[in-house]
């Protein structure tokens, strides 16, 4: 199995831009460890072990996701691939 872990940690960029009264996108592109995109891949925003935000990447590896400030889990996935969990710090 391939480790999702260094393609997050080497090529997750997470911009944190304002979108309205108190609600943030969190963008990020997900990539192998040769920053090859991963497209299609599971992309789920927890907090307190609650999701509040998900969906997948696009066809160049691409997501954005949409919540209120706080701290957040970000858990991705891919099959064939292990999952990677990255803790998200959204100031407001």
């Amino acid at each position: 199995m391939r480790r999702l872990s260094a393609l997050i940690l080497a090529m997750l960029f997470l911009s944190i831009c304002a979108v309205s009264a108190q609600q943030y996108s969190i963008s990020g592109r997900v990539v192998d460890s040769s920053d090859t995109p991963i497209p299609y891949a599971t992309v789920i925003l927890l907090q307190a072990e609650k999701q509040v935000a998900g969906g997948t990447t696009d066809a160049e590896g691409a997501f954005v996701l949409v919540a209120k400030s706080g701290d957040y889990e970000l858990n991705i996935s891919y099959m064939g691939y292990k999952s990677h969990k990255q803790g998200v710090q959204v100031l407001g």
